[in-house]
């Protein structure tokens, strides 16, 4: 259904379609509601919509699309209401809702998405005052979606229906906001660690282990069963020994 503000009066179209051509909103510059809901859209159109810079409305709910791409939605800076449910969205890049700065409602709920990567640059282009749907997701709770639980929480974002973890296993059916922060974790992964070093035996050898998760791994060396050191760097003084 298209809504046209025209001379402060109200105009009905229906739109069904499979595509949305560049030009098939050229010269409705007035268009404040848009709802190309129930069709079978794969992508944002987002040529189109850029025709539409004083859209208010969008709704897209219960279509085909996987994928919300990077700035899909930048002229619409006076869009205060965006339904995407009902899709089968696996993936948001970060910077998919820049621009948007005036939305006030973001439905996401019933796709597929498991985790929002680059969470801490995506929370910078959402508005604090949104309302937010979010449930009926398979949200892998880690710490790549623990950006985005913080900023819901801090910022009590308004959401109906908390959204619940799917994985990992030991968090499957529990609520974000009844997690503490420190289980949204990764795994540990070493970056980088030399295996070899050449050395004049006598020179002192500085050895240094590269890691990240979350929370913060604690690292600690241990030659033969001793514990040499906790840090990230070890300073062996006497090659001879280790060699």
């Amino acid at each position: 259904m298209v809504w046209v503000d025209q001379n402060q009066k109200k105009k009905r179209k229906y739109v069904v379609s499979v595509d949305v051509s560049a030009e098939s909103f050229v010269k409705l510059s007035n268009l404040i509601e848009l709802d190309l809901s129930n069709n079978s859209l794969t992508t944002i159109p987002s040529q189109s919509l850029a025709e539409c810079p004083g859209l208010r409305r969008l709704s897209l709910a219960g279509n085909r699309i996987s994928d919300i791409k990077s700035r899909s939605f930048l002229p619409l800076i006076k869009l205060n209401w965006l339904d995407l449910s009902r899709n089968v969205i696996y993936h948001l890049d970060s910077d998919a809702f820049i621009g948007l700065r005036s939305l006030q409602m973001l439905k996401i709920q019933s796709n597929r998405l498991q985790t929002i990567m680059g969470a801490h640059s995506f929370v910078n282009y959402l508005s604090k005052r949104l309302s937010l749907e979010m449930h009926d997701n398979q949200w892998h709770c880690d710490c790549h979606l623990g950006p985005l639980r913080d900023w819901i929480l801090e910022n009590s974002i308004s959401i109906a229906i908390k959204p619940i973890c799917s994985m990992p296993e030991r968090l499957k059916d529990q609520t974000w906001d009844s997690i503490p922060i420190e289980q949204f974790s990764c795994p540990p992964s070493i970056k980088s660690v030399n295996t070899h070093f050449y050395k004049h035996i006598g020179n002192n050898v500085t050895i240094t282990c590269s890691v990240s998760g979350f929370p913060s791994p604690k690292i600690l060396w241990l030659f033969e069963t001793a514990e040499l050191h906790r840090s990230n760097k070890i300073v062996v003084d006497n090659f001879e020994e280790f060699h």
